[in-house]
């Protein structure tokens, strides 16, 4: 994967602990209801892919099939694993693993 930027602005400030529901609205951490209903509406933007890595910080590298490559951290991961389909859209920061949704801060 490419070397991306330091995690400590992502995961160091979230106060939750493994098995707990994290609540920081911060991007990559808990997905709010504004930004998920933004992200359903604008049903244009949303872009498919495949994850091609994923390391144990939460950041993941996907191959959008019109052309590219994005990396994204979530908090938890965003539940997917290497080769398998997602959506992203990468304007709300939402990344869609069937029918769960997960915030995410797009690198």
């Amino acid at each position: 994967m490419t070397q991306r930027s330091d995690t400590s602005t992502h995961g160091t400030t979230c106060t939750a602990h493994a098995g707990e529901r994290c609540t920081m609205q911060r991007p990559g951490h808990l997905l709010g209801a504004m930004q998920a209903r933004v992200a359903e509406t604008t049903t244009g933007q949303w872009r498919d892919a495949i994850v091609v890595a994923t390391d144990a910080s939460g950041w993941s590298t996907l191959a959008l099939l019109d052309g590219g490559t994005v990396d994204v951290w979530s908090h938890a991961g965003i539940g997917a694993s290497v080769d398998e389909p997602v959506a992203v859209h990468l304007v709300y920061g939402v990344i869609a693993v069937g029918s769960a949704r997960r915030s995410i801060a797009v690198a």
